[in-house]
């Protein structure tokens, strides 16, 4: 099954919104996704790392590997794409 193309940016919005939404996930923060041939699913990408408190962080991560494995079965980021975002 091919995977859809999205920016970086779109992949960023969701794992932010689903931190977001997860009970004391709403101060830990994802890292901008990178490129990676090791990412979830087998994408072309990955959460390079965390930030929060580190009991937290933990926690959260662990919870959130589910829905990246998810998204990096549905979805790419373009190759080179050097897009800036925020985090």
């Amino acid at each position: 099954m091919s995977r859809h193309v999205v920016t970086a940016g779109v992949l960023d919005a969701l794992i932010k919104a689903r931190l977001a939404a997860l009970p004391g996930c709403n101060e830990v923060k994802a890292l901008s996704i990178t490129h990676s041939r090791l990412g979830p699913g087998g994408s072309n990408w990955t959460v390079p790392g965390w930030t929060g408190a580190a009991e937290a962080v933990a926690g959260c991560r662990d919870t959130m590997l589910s829905y990246l494995e998810y998204l990096g079965s549905q979805y790419d980021i373009p190759e080179g794409a050097s897009e800036s975002r925020s985090a």
